[in-house]
């Protein structure tokens, strides 16, 4: 019992004293007398109890014991009519994307803690990817010889250097299909006329017997080819020498053909009024028209009047362009020389039907021409001066950066790898076969 419950006991004991003492000595009737009880008092011994507090002068030691590891549990509570949970950002973002919001009494998993990734690792420098290997084959041109003819050049791809083939020789032609060539020669007493020369590069012979025939082009196929002379048909009113197109029978010398119609180059195996043929791989043949509506055009390779029974053909417009110089075609894509599309002469590709004009060599200060197709149609070679000094080039049939390839021989004491006049550059042709 503590102090304030033993003195209110006390008083409580005065008390009942003093009434019993006034009960005594009054005149009324004498009250009961309670028996009177001494209440004794002790001091309790404290015991421990559970909730017992430690003595504030004696603190209770805490052993030592290692930092504990809190794991956080995942907890999944259960959404209840009463309580709705609030979404999480999770949740919003699904809301916010389409997806379904939670309904009452579906499971909402609570989001993970979210995974820090790893720092990405240092760039390293990456080797620079090497350029493609350059084309295979062979690239044959004219040379002019110093006393107005031209011989025939050659230069092995991919590094080769040039190395002489042919003397008095120019516009050269490789099948496709056997990999000859077609060249006009000038060793005859009767003037130009188209030679054939085999694969090897060893003289095979003459193919046509008529004056001043010029720029052959092959037939894909390798039977038959065609050609251009400027002065064998005549303008009708004018009497003026007419250039025309031409396509023999085969690659016999016209007057060894058996057929007469094969015979007469002149009327049944004429094709068309034009100049620089290209045979396409389509069976036509592309040309430039200089009379009338002038362009580039093409024409079906069997609209002789040997095929036709004399039906007038009628050609198709590629492109309207002035003074162009077809030299070469792949697939349905042809290639071409012309000074007046840019303001200075550039080699072009084009398809057959008008469309994808690409200028490929693409230098307004140099003079670029004469594009020939690779045999695989992924390279196109030109010729240029830029740099002051005539060369070969190649660039990618689809366009690009184009790379010098090799310079072009010089003969002393002509300058130029070029002749003049009718041997100017714009009339020659460089052309690509196969491999030896």
């Amino acid at each position: 019992m503590n102090l304030k419950k033993f003195s209110l006991a006390l008083l409580l004991l005065l008390a009942g004293v003093a009434c019993s003492l006034g009960r005594s000595s009054g005149d009324g009737p004498e009250a009961p007398t309670l028996p009177l009880e001494v209440a004794r008092f002790h001091t309790a011994t404290p015991t421990d109890t559970p909730n017992a507090l430690p003595q504030p002068d004696t603190p209770t030691p805490i052993p030592p014991t290692e930092t504990p590891v809190v794991e956080t549990p995942t907890v999944t509570p259960t959404a209840t009519a009463e309580m709705t949970p609030s979404p999480s950002p999770t949740a919003i973002g699904a809301q916010a994307a389409g997806a379904p919001a939670a309904l009452a009494g579906d499971t909402i998993t609570l989001p993970a803690t979210p995974t820090i990734p790893p720092p990405p690792p240092t760039p390293t420098d990456t080797a620079t990817p090497e350029p493609p290997p350059l084309p295979s084959g062979r690239i044959v041109f004219p040379v002019d010889d110093g006393g107005g003819h031209y011989d025939i050049w050659a230069v092995e791809l991919p590094d080769g250097e040039p190395f002489f083939v042919m003397d008095r020789a120019r516009q050269p032609s490789f099948s496709p299909h056997t990999g000859q060539l077609l060249v006009n020669h000038e060793s005859s007493p009767r003037g130009e006329h188209i030679g054939l020369i085999d694969r090897d590069f060893t003289w095979l012979g003459l193919v046509s017997d008529t004056p001043e025939d010029e720029y052959p082009t092959w037939d894909p196929g390798g039977g038959r080819y065609a050609y251009g002379n400027p002065i064998l048909l005549q303008e009708p009113l004018t009497q003026n020498s007419l250039p025309f197109i031409f396509v023999p029978c085969s690659l016999r010398r016209p007057m060894e053909e058996p057929d007469q119609k094969c015979r007469d180059t002149s009327g049944m195996s004429k094709l068309v009024a034009g100049a620089y043929p290209v045979w396409t791989d389509d069976g036509r043949i592309a040309f430039y028209n200089f009379r009338g509506d002038r362009g580039l055009y093409v024409i079906s390779a069997d609209s002789t009047p040997r095929r036709t029974g004399g039906v007038e053909p009628h050609p198709q417009l590629v492109l309207p362009v002035i003074d162009a110089r077809p030299s070469d075609v792949s697939g349905l894509r042809l290639y071409f020389s012309t000074s007046n599309l840019d303001g200075n002469w550039e080699a072009y590709a084009i398809n057959l039907d008008g469309s994808g004009l690409t200028n490929l060599s693409n230098s307004s200060d140099s003079n670029d021409g004469l594009p020939a197709a690779s045999p695989d149609g992924r390279w196109v070679a030109f010729v240029s001066d830029r740099g002051e000094q005539w060369a070969i080039w190649i660039v990618s049939s689809a366009g690009g950066e184009p790379q010098k390839l090799v310079d072009l021989p010089v003969m002393v004491p002509n300058p130029s790898p070029w002749g003049q006049g009718d041997h100017d550059w714009t009339r020659e042709r460089i052309t690509w076969g196969p491999d030896m």
